[in-house]
């Protein structure tokens, strides 16, 4: 039996309620098999759930008026001005990086 495949996804959200309990919200967001978290509500994870699984999943730990967008990669990125650690994990994921223009820190993938 073949596994699914590993893929990779952009999970962005906007809460309602900053002082609200999302602990269960986080730990969904942890429980998959890599992550980062690149922006203060965006991360990258990787996964083998269907995106549909992992938005359902992610969506029953949200607040009514939160916002959640999930959305698969293809392979290619951009950044700037990122962690060292975000870009070692961007780097992981898409493995085809270039440098880039060291001055600006633009990396594309």
């Amino acid at each position: 039996m073949n596994s699914p495949m590993l893929k990779t996804y952009i999970v962005t959200y906007d809460l309602s309620d900053e002082g609200g309990d999302y602990g269960p919200f986080y730990q969904t967001m942890q429980g998959v098999e890599s992550y980062a978290r690149p922006l203060n509500s965006v991360w990258m994870v990787r996964s083998r759930v269907p995106i549909a699984d992992l938005a359902r999943a992610l969506s029953a730990r949200l607040q009514p008026d939160d916002r959640l967008l999930v959305v698969e990669c293809d392979g290619h990125a951009a950044w700037r001005a990122l962690t060292p650690a975000n870009v070692q994990w961007l780097d992981k994921v898409f493995a085809s990086a270039k440098p880039g223009d060291r001055r600006s820190n633009l990396r594309v993938a």
